[in-house]
């Protein structure tokens, strides 16, 4: 299941679809909240965080102790080659299955990309902006 935290009460999302609590809890906001995502886990549940290295959270010890929890950071930055090439390997078999889409909120010719920067800096974007070469678009 996917949230959009922007537009739907988050735990009380996940609440309704678990009443045991969610598996594994991944977070790639910008303001990950552990005692909200706590609030939701389930026992031996697994968080997952990748909300960058200026974030900061409050940890609560005692909930993350009691659900024997497990915490993953992460960030495609410190992969080597050969990772990357199998991570691109698999996302590219997703998309050829038709299993992971992408969502694109605006696509221009290669030739905007001016455009594309002001746009990008401007509006809060649901989705990725996709420049293509003229002939594609």
């Amino acid at each position: 299941m996917i949230i959009n935290y922007k537009t739907q009460d988050v735990n009380q999302t996940i609440k309704d679809f678990s009443s045991q609590g969610v598996n594994v809890y991944w977070d790639a906001t910008s303001h990950f909240d552990a005692e909200r995502a706590l609030e939701v886990i389930a026992h031996r549940g697994r968080l997952i965080v990748m909300a960058g290295i200026s974030q900061k959270t409050t940890f609560p010890v005692g909930p993350f102790y009691l659900r024997n929890c497990t915490l993953y950071g992460f960030t495609a930055t410190d992969s080597t080659t050969d990772e990357l090439h199998l991570y691109a390997d698999q996302i590219n078999q997703w998309l050829a299955k038709g299993a992971l889409k992408g969502r694109i909120a605006q696509k221009h010719p290669l030739s905007h990309a001016s455009l594309a920067h002001q746009i990008y800096e401007s509006e809060n974007l649901f989705g990725k902006l996709v420049l293509s070469p003229e002939w594609e678009t």
